[in-house]
């Protein structure tokens, strides 16, 4: 018999509510915090409206509680042979160090923590492509070396059109934050091997140009039907933002989705961002 195999993500990723019941994932959320206290889970479903708030720069977040991280690891293996936790990158949440406590307490192999290295639509595709190879019946005893290897081959470019909630966030140095608002230059930004933010290439010329950029070296790799590329957008302004999503939408069957909140209180919404894995 095959085993069963569950994914559990964080709200680090992006996934919709209706996605997370189609594959019966696991979710962990983390929380927002607003500027008179109030904490809310920040859920799978969510009003659009919060990007009000967001774009004021005044929410904050944290991780979630210990006791969430084993309700939900505790459910998993009552449902499920085995779980794997792709939670947002330990480079800029502490969410991986403290479900590794958990786990440790629990006394379980039949969970693994998995970092990510990887925000929003990077996790999901990482959980569609680990999904895909599940149901070719993936053992877990295996899911480690498979796991590198998709990891190594996957890709993510974003661009933003102020990089203001990135510097508030402390989560770009100040140096790059320079480049990009004083010097109107945009970059080209990538999450590197480490799971950190940074700057992949700068860009004299607006975003159009990085656009045209992000375009030619996805057209220059190999995509193909397990790349399971997605792009992820909030409220972009430039108008070239739109057209670029829809055309990989079309030539690629990418899917398109509005970030999240949690993301977008430390990157904004405005611009979009692209992820997929080379097929190799």
């Amino acid at each position: 018999m095959p085993m069963k195999i569950r994914i559990i993500v964080d709200s680090g990723s992006n996934f919709s509510a209706e996605e997370i019941d189609k594959y019966d994932l696991g979710y962990i959320p983390l929380h927002i915090i607003y500027p008179d206290g109030m904490v809310v889970d920040d859920v799978p479903q969510w009003d659009e409206s919060i990007y009000d708030d967001i774009e004021k720069g005044t929410l904050r977040t944290s991780q979630p509680t210990p006791e969430r991280i084993y309700e939900v690891f505790d459910e998993t293996l009552k449902k499920y042979d085995y779980g794997i936790y792709l939670p947002l990158s330990s480079a800029l949440s502490g969410t991986y160090m403290a479900a590794s406590m958990v786990l440790s307490e629990m006394k379980t192999d039949r969970i693994k923590i998995m970092d990510s290295r990887q925000i929003t639509i990077g996790i999901d595709v990482l959980v569609m492509r680990l999904l895909e190879e599940i149901e070719k019946g993936l053992d877990f005893c295996k899911v480690d070396e498979f796991f590198m290897n998709i990891r190594r081959r996957q890709r993510f470019y974003f661009l933003l059109e102020t990089l203001e909630h990135l510097k508030r966030g402390g989560r770009i140095g100040r140096a790059a934050y320079v480049v990009g608002s004083m010097l109107k230059v945009v970059p080209l930004l990538v999450i590197d091997d480490d799971g950190y933010i940074n700057v992949g290439k700068k860009v004299r010329g607006g975003v159009s140009k990085v656009i045209r950029i992000m375009r030619k070296y996805i057209e220059e790799g190999s995509i193909g039907p397990s790349s399971h590329m997605h792009v992820v957008l909030g409220r972009p302004r430039h108008r070239d933002i739109w057209p670029f999503a829809r055309k990989l939408e079309e030539r690629y069957g990418a899917n398109i989705k509005k970030v999240r909140p949690l993301t977008a209180i430390h990157v904004g919404v405005w611009g979009v961002g692209v992820s997929y894995i080379e097929e190799g």
